[in-house]
């Protein structure tokens, strides 16, 4: 049976290490386009590392399991982007659709 990862709309191909390395780029595209440091945090000067551990689910959908780091104003933001991630079409496994977890480190510094 053939295992495949998520698929990003757009990364549709038949090597599964094209697709992973389009999920990857595009995963930082996102991230970085959508990419907002909270303003009571940032006037404040709150700054720290938010770990996002999520799930792309059978239908293709993210799913939050948590949010580390950082503070409640932080981890708020850093799961609304992940949640804006796209629809994607599901990781198959055994020939069926299949959850895939995957961790994602997000780091809000000032500059101050």
């Amino acid at each position: 049976m053939k295992e495949t990862a998520p698929v990003w709309p757009g990364c549709e191909s038949d090597s599964p290490a094209k697709i992973s390395a389009c999920f990857n780029k595009m995963l930082v595209k996102h991230i970085q386009k959508n990419f907002k440091y909270p303003a009571a945090e940032y006037k404040k000067n709150i700054q720290g590392e938010v770990v996002v551990d999520f799930n792309i689910n059978t239908k293709g959908v993210v799913e939050i399991n948590s949010a580390t780091g950082g503070n409640k104003g932080l981890q708020d933001a850093a799961k609304k982007i992940i949640l804006s991630i796209p629809k994607m079409r599901p990781g198959m496994f055994g020939g069926k659709p299949s959850t895939v977890p995957y961790i994602v480190p997000l780091n809000y510094k000032t500059g101050k």
